[in-house]
């Protein structure tokens, strides 16, 4: 079985986010073995392979999608009213194709402080990048209809402003008269069409490749979930693996194609979180699965609801579902060595990059375990990481009282009102009322269960300072929260991710 690979950067990242061709200080704040993961796998799977890496690499949303977006392989068709002529008294709709759009950066608000198109931090881009990934994976241009408009642009068809397509180049998929032919599939914002050509690309990729690998980190991690719905829309002879490492959608919409996955046979989710991002806005996504029962009827499971049951959808596993946090914050999971989480500017702590050398020894281990080829970490590296992440708790506690804003500590604001604890969802970032707290979720380690806790905390055997080690630390979150989701016993459960490799 034959896999390929996507990786997607996190938002303002590049694809060659701290490797050699990066800035000084920012290759200095990533670990040296992990790097920033996304780039870093790519880079080691290319290095080795080559062009026979099978393998992609995708820009992230903000100033990187904004430099590159007109290079991306997609076309974006809209109905315009297009006047002939200045004053054109009777302008007419026409269809028009476009390349990908520009958004605002965040830096935009320096000039321009009522914009609200500000593509970091909104993340529009977000679902124009996952359909690049897969089209640069397929390596044709595809064609993105705003769904439910096809007939339109095709009753509204002007050569002159299809930018020299003709309706032959959106022929393909046949029998898209509807969208989400795949029950498991959520639908986006698009349908996706190609011309005769592609069609024979695509033939032929699907005969070479029979699984895709998805790794993202935060919106990167946020396009994985977006690309494995339109890979089982029309592609559904592909197993879809999926690791997002602390997928975090932004303050925007949390619309359905990125909260919820497909439940298709042998699709795997890994998610990895870190517990100690308390930054307002970052509340991590913990998607919902799509499949269908034993009728054919659409079903959704919730990992985070106690009243949703897995085992109504068919032919597929929540043992395929694996969620993992470990210590941190959300530039720490994908390799940052940053002391506090702030980026270039922060000193190194060799101790908090153990975390993130933990993720991609996982991430690693996961991929070889899809058909890669890459080198594992040793056990014995492995241990050693777990040994220097745990000697620092109270150094990963004192992260969550820095926020991601201009003026540092604003996390404090999260621990006056929001408890001081990871934010996490199935549904939506910007109501408070659909939050929970990734504490709440993990069971606290007692002298009643103390035996069955993995032996990776250096022969430490108290169980408050293993529950110290591992972050949980918030009462107010454990008081109100843990009894009605972690404690009920009826939620996907969660792993401290040192704990995982034993």
């Amino acid at each position: 079985m034959t896999t390929y690979t996507i990786c997607y950067s996190g938002t303002d990242c590049y694809l060659d986010q701290s490797l050699v061709m990066r800035k000084p200080e920012e290759m200095h704040s990533y670990n040296v073995s992990s790097g920033y993961i996304p780039s870093k796998i790519y880079h080691d799977l290319t290095r080795a392979l080559g062009a026979q890496a099978n393998c992609v690499t995708m820009n992230g949303c903000g100033a990187p999608y904004s430099q590159s977006h007109q290079n991306l392989p997609v076309r974006i068709w809209t109905i315009e009213t297009v006047a002939e002529f200045p004053n054109d008294p009777d302008p007419q709709e026409h269809s028009v194709c476009n390349k990908a759009p520009a958004f605002r950066r965040a830096v935009d608000y320096l000039t321009n402080p009522l914009s609200m198109y500000s593509d970091s931090a909104l993340g529009l881009s977000v679902e124009i990048i996952a359909v690049a990934g897969i089209a640069s994976m397929l390596g044709v241009t595809l064609h993105l209809v705003p769904l439910g408009e096809f007939d339109h642009i095709k009753e509204y068809w002007d050569d002159s402003t299809a930018g020299g397509y003709t309706q032959d180049d959106l022929a393909y998929p046949v029998n898209n008269s509807m969208w989400n032919n795949t029950p498991q599939a959520t639908a986006g914002h698009y349908c996706l069409r190609w011309n005769a050509a592609d069609n024979d690309k695509i033939t032929k990729f699907l005969s070479a490749f029979s699984r895709v690998a998805l790794v993202g980190h935060s919106r990167g991690g946020v396009a994985c979930l977006i690309a494995s719905n339109y890979l089982a829309e029309w592609f559904a002879s592909l197993d879809i693996k999926i690791i997002a490492l602390d997928p975090v959608p932004g303050p925007g919409d949390w619309w359905p194609c990125l909260t919820q996955i497909p439940g298709m046979k042998n699709m795997e989710y890994v998610g990895i979180y870190a517990i100690d991002e308390t930054s307002s806005g970052f509340n991590g996504v913990v998607p919902k699965v799509v499949g269908v029962d034993g009728s054919s009827s659409k079903v959704v499971w919730d990992p985070l609801s106690p009243t949703s049951d897995s085992k109504t959808i068919s032919g597929w596993s929540n043992k395929n579902y694996t969620l993992l946090y470990t210590r941190g914050r959300h530039a720490t999971v994908p390799g940052s060595r940053s002391s506090y989480g702030q980026g270039e500017s922060d000193p190194i702590n060799d101790n908090v990059g153990a975390s993130g050398n933990l993720s991609n020894a996982y991430v690693i281990n996961k991929l070889n375990a899809w058909g890669l080829n890459l080198t594992p970490i040793t056990s014995d590296q492995i241990k050693q990481w777990i040994t220097d992440m745990n000697r620092i708790p109270e150094h990963f506690e004192e992260m969550r009282t820095y926020n991601y804003t201009p003026t540092t500590r604003l996390g404090l604001i999260n621990g006056w009102y929001y408890y001081n604890a990871r934010g996490i969802s199935s549904s939506s970032g910007s109501n408070p009322s659909s939050w929970n707290y990734l504490e709440a979720f993990i069971e606290y380690v007692t002298t009643d269960n103390i035996n069955d806790v993995p032996n990776v905390y250096g022969g430490v055997t108290d169980p408050a300072a293993i529950n110290n080690m591992r972050g949980l630390i918030n009462s107010g979150v454990r008081g109100s929260y843990y009894k009605k989701y972690g404690g009920s016993g009826k939620v996907q459960p969660w792993q401290f991710l040192a704990e995982a490799f034993s």
